[in-house]
């Protein structure tokens, strides 16, 4: 079976959201834990949280380590991302323009969950095409999403018949407590941040942004390899 984690991104400043998620098997996912811990425990930050927004501009748990710190911080863990047993990253990501942020969701969940379901199919032996999804909890949920859930349950289920099942309706997570949904936090922040660049390279005007966007381009780099981003609107 494959698990989709996915968590959410948002710009406030350039006024986009994005989706971004980690695809693994259910098989990988113990030693993949295992890595990244060991990682986190060389890196000493075995107790933090691992919060992109956060690492890049030094607020929580690391407000008191230098931007030299957080940016190995940040490589580390892109440079085991890409060498781990995760399958796939994905990324999608809308303009906010005033449209509705649920529907927006929406939106973009369906277009995520299809390029998942497409890799599963491809990828999995015939007993291993079950795909579940994780997402981090959102205090402002509201029920529609939930009901959009079943809604894009039944949908893959129609499509797809007998070779594909779509476990359930989707399960809610918490970050602080997931390993897997923080690495989706990871891809969906430095995804977007990937995109700015690309799109308003004059983004980045502070003192440190040569050395920020250096940064960006190689974690881009080492992500690439694995990373599927779905059509941006």
């Amino acid at each position: 079976m494959y698990l989709l984690y996915l968590d959410e991104t948002i710009d406030k400043i350039n006024k986009v959201e994005g989706l971004g998620a980690v695809l693994i098997t259910d098989r990988k996912c113990r030693k993949f834990y295992k890595e990244l811990n060991q990682l986190l425990t060389k890196l000493k930050i075995e107790d933090f949280e691992i919060h992109a927004d956060h690492i890049w501009n030094g607020r929580g748990s690391f407000k008191n380590l230098s931007m030299d710190k957080r940016a190995e911080i940040s490589l580390e863990i892109a440079k085991l991302l890409s060498a781990s047993g995760i399958a796939r990253f994905i990324y999608t990501q809308e303009s906010v323009n005033g449209k509705d942020k649920d529907k927006m969701y929406i939106e973009s969940l369906e277009r995520l969950i299809d390029v998942a379901v497409k890799y599963v199919k491809q990828n999995a032996g015939n007993t291993n095409k079950q795909l579940m999804l994780i997402f981090d909890r959102r205090d402002d949920i509201k029920e529609n999403i939930l009901e959009e859930l079943l809604v894009q349950h039944q949908r893959i289920v129609n499509k797809h018949k007998s070779s594909f099942f779509f476990m359930d309706c989707g399960y809610e997570g918490i970050s602080k407590y997931s390993r897997l949904l923080q690495s989706a936090d990871f891809i969906a922040y430095w995804c977007r941040l990937v995109q700015i660049i690309q799109e308003q390279p004059s983004f980045f005007k502070k003192a440190d942004d040569i050395k920020k966007i250096k940064l960006v381009k190689e974690i881009e780099s080492l992500l690439k390899n694995k990373l599927l981003i779905t059509k941006s609107v």
